[in-house]
């Protein structure tokens, strides 16, 4: 049977997919096996002080960057290892953590033969298994820069973290967009359609956002 290619359903995954933020868990799921000061430097990071103190910060107009900072932490781990250990955490994690509507309706997508793309500003060896369990052929993800050792440097090379649109060259009339990300705005406003993940307290929020936009709905988790 032909693909049935007139839609392309992209997808995001973390809190869409899953209910996890698959960078810092996985980041968690790694250094917790092969480093006990950078899984400490980690839990440290995470912590709810942390996080206020991060937020206190920004209100004054400090930005800590707690992302690339974690990622920072990946410097001199190997390729290798860490993608083994991506194709752990998608089985033995993230099975766990599935949010079952977005699942469900990939599930039926599937069956009608659309197009499926996952878009995700998570590190590319969690989203490329993520791909290979749910069977999704095309995804884009942030690229970690290596050294000539193949060893992380803990920086980007590409990340596409708020810059999705970018690397989706289809028109946005053929486009279906199921996300729960406010960094997915510039997608949802050129889409075709979109498909809202929202917790119950978020939903009125985003119809204040999506009030111009002609064809969305939301889905309630």
């Amino acid at each position: 049977m032909a693909e049935n290619s007139s839609k392309i359903v992209v997808f995001d995954v973390c809190g869409t997919l899953y209910a996890s933020n698959t960078t810092y868990d996985f980041l968690l799921f790694y250094f917790k096996k092969y480093s006990r000061i950078k899984f400490f430097k980690s839990t440290i990071a995470l912590s709810l002080p942390s996080k206020i103190i991060i937020v206190a910060l920004a209100k004054l107009g400090i930005q800590i960057g707690l992302r690339n900072y974690l990622v920072s932490l990946l410097v001199n781990e190997p390729v290798d290892t860490v993608s083994e250990a991506a194709k752990k955490f998608s089985v033995k994690f993230l099975s766990s953590k599935e949010i079952y509507p977005t699942h469900n309706y990939l599930k039926e997508v599937k069956k009608r033969r659309q197009r499926v793309v996952l878009a995700s500003g998570s590190l590319y060896p969690v989203v490329q298994e993520i791909a290979n369990v749910l069977k999704v052929n095309t995804f884009i993800a942030s690229i970690l820069e290596e050294d000539v050792n193949r060893k992380y440097t803990g920086r980007y090379l590409l990340d596409v973290k708020a810059k999705k649109l970018e690397f989706l060259d289809y028109r946005s009339s053929e486009m279906i967009i199921v996300t729960d990300n406010l960094d997915d705005l510039p997608l949802i406003d050129n889409a075709g359609e979109a498909i809202i993940v929202s917790k119950r307290q978020n939903i009125g929020n985003w119809n204040k956002l999506l009030k111009t936009h002609a064809n969305f709905r939301i889905v309630s988790v």
